[in-house]
């Protein structure tokens, strides 16, 4: 736990003291000297990140198994796994011949992606960065890696959409899905999300939702034609995800107070109407195994809506704002390591092979 514990205090604390040093550059207008500070703090976080969690040993609940995988993918053996993922595992054991290095190089890719998205649509680097690591996202990465490679993908691909960029936003999915299918769900939804919802709209995802848990029986074996290694395994206990219910009810609560501000900036109702969307998957669908890895395609944005929120609202508000923020995701990262010693997540205790 003190590991992890020491990893957030080191990343919060070069963000701040990296942040001061940019406003007192942006003070005497050098512009290009912020520039350069700005993609070395990203260097930096993209370095420390990407080294903690592609050189785990034995950590996350499938990490043995992927290791097995790829040395059978490497050798020829058939494999159920998406198509990219099993030609990057044959490219980079052509030149390393260790499973270990496909882990370092799909760990750097993720961390590259989801940090880079971070910088292109955060306002509040340090707080969004801070989110990423608090709510458990980036941890969450050390399991079910093509999952959440997947993840990064999409989150990247949301700044396409804003800038009207449809065809490289499909682009980004489609090699997502190449990593894991369930991406494929946000070309439909991203792009629905990105139109205006009246409030016919909300209601009409109530409805669905409702619809959504009806036909429950007939969706599983949907899910199942899918992903047929789920059906009947311990994943598939219909447990309901409290917590990430929780996490969107906040968000969208802190939406609502501010819902004067959001309605009238595309992004944050893009960002608001995604963790809307997540509330239903969370609820509507919880029978489904694993059914958090897909809300997490929605509910990823609430690490930059909020600190994109933050700094809109009166700097009153901002202040008691920014202590709430900070409290709750504190509790909440505490909360996350004590289920991180569960046989069923294995994320602690954190071990390095380069400390062997």
């Amino acid at each position: 736990m003190g590991v992890y514990i020491a990893l957030l205090s080191f990343i919060t604390l070069f963000l701040v003291a990296h942040e001061k040093k940019m406003h007192v550059n942006i003070s005497v207008n050098q512009v290009n000297n912020f520039k350069k500070k700005r993609i070395i703090s990203q260097f930096v976080i993209i370095c420390i990140l990407g080294l903690f969690s592609g050189t785990r040993d034995g950590i996350g609940i499938d990490y043995s198994s992927y290791l097995i995988h790829i040395k059978q993918i490497s050798l020829g053996y058939p494999n159920y796994m998406e198509f990219g993922f099993r030609y990057l595992s044959k490219f980079v054991m052509v030149f390393f011949d260790d499973p270990k290095a496909v882990i370092v190089t799909i760990s750097f890719l993720t961390v590259y992606f989801f940090v880079s998205s971070i910088y292109y649509q955060s306002s509040n680097v340090t707080m969004s960065v801070f989110l990423f690591l608090t709510w458990g996202y980036y941890f969450f990465t050390f399991n079910t890696i093509r999952n959440y490679f997947a993840l990064a993908l999409v989150f990247f691909s949301l700044k396409y959409i804003f800038e009207k960029k449809y065809l490289k936003f499909i682009f980004f999915v489609i090699l997502a899905s190449l990593f894991h299918k369930s991406a494929l769900v946000c070309l439909p939804v991203y792009l629905l999300v990105n139109r205006k919802f009246s409030k016919s709209t909300y209601l009409y995802l109530v409805l669905g939702a409702m619809l959504l848990y009806l036909i429950k029986a007939p969706m599983r074996e949907v899910a199942f034609w899918i992903y047929p290694v789920y059906e009947n395994s311990v994943y598939d206990a219909g447990r309901v995800s409290v917590l990430n219910i929780a996490k969107s009810l906040l968000v969208l609560f802190y939406g609502l107070l501010y819902y004067k501000i959001i309605k009238d900036n595309h992004k944050l109702m893009v960002y608001f109407n995604l963790n809307a969307i997540a509330l239903i998957i969370y609820t509507a669908l919880y029978w489904l195994p694993e059914i958090s890895r897909v809300g997490f395609y929605f509910n990823i944005v609430s690490i930059v809506f909020i600190s994109n929120l933050t700094t809109l609202i009166n700097v009153r508000d901002q202040m008691i704002a920014k202590y709430i923020i900070y409290s709750i995701s504190m509790i909440l990262f505490v909360l996350l390591m004590r289920e991180f010693y569960n046989p069923t997540v294995q994320l602690l205790p954190y071990r390095s092979w380069i400390f062997k």
